[in-house]
């Protein structure tokens, strides 16, 4: 979470959180069969996320939380490409899910004292490791997810949680596509 840029000045939360995922997935759709599931981890963070694709380029601010939030925005909306392009054509079913607020050592590398105070609270609040884990699994077994009906964009604990903002925007979904296989080297 709170990490600054690599050392080419990258956005490093974009790089993990999104483009990496979006590579790998791309290596591997060709090998999917129906039924296949892609289970995005995104967050009810993307919420707050605010993305702009201009002249091919993925275009944001410069600080973690706001980093952060893009980066799971860019998960969910590269889910829901992956469902226009993949559900009704090929019958790989695509969601993304939000873990929750769970307890980690994601908080460790700010400042000392913040670092301290979060350290102290966050296990108080936060979910287990197992906890979050539920609704990925659930999103990657669950009968009730089928590629012949509607498949949620998002969920959380394990129910459809709709997110408002530009999550649902299909022309900005198919632009973050186009400039992400740029970015990684894909052809279109």
């Amino acid at each position: 979470m709170g990490v600054g840029p690599g050392p080419d000045g990258e956005d490093q939360h974009l790089a993990v959180n999104h483009l990496g995922p979006f590579l790998l997935t791309n290596l591997l759709l060709h090998d999917m069969a129906p039924g296949s599931r892609i289970v995005n981890v995104a967050s009810r963070a993307a919420m707050w996320g605010h993305l702009a694709v201009k002249d091919g380029a993925i275009t944001g601010t410069r600080f973690w939380f706001p980093e952060y939030a893009r980066s799971k925005l860019c998960n969910v909306l590269f889910t829901a490409e992956l469902q226009r392009r993949f559900q009704a054509t090929r019958g790989i079913i695509a969601t993304s899910v939000s873990p929750g607020f769970v307890n980690t050592t994601i908080f460790r590398p700010f400042p000392a004292p913040v670092s301290w105070v979060l350290q102290k609270v966050v296990p108080l609040i936060g979910r287990t490791s197992q906890q979050g884990a539920d609704v990925a699994v659930f999103a990657a077994t669950s009968p009730s997810l089928s590629a012949d009906k509607p498949v949620p964009l998002f969920l959380h604990d394990c129910k459809p949680h709709k997110l408002p903002g530009q999550a649902e925007d299909k022309q900005l979904a198919a632009d973050l596509w186009a400039a992400s296989a740029a970015v990684v080297g894909l052809t279109p």
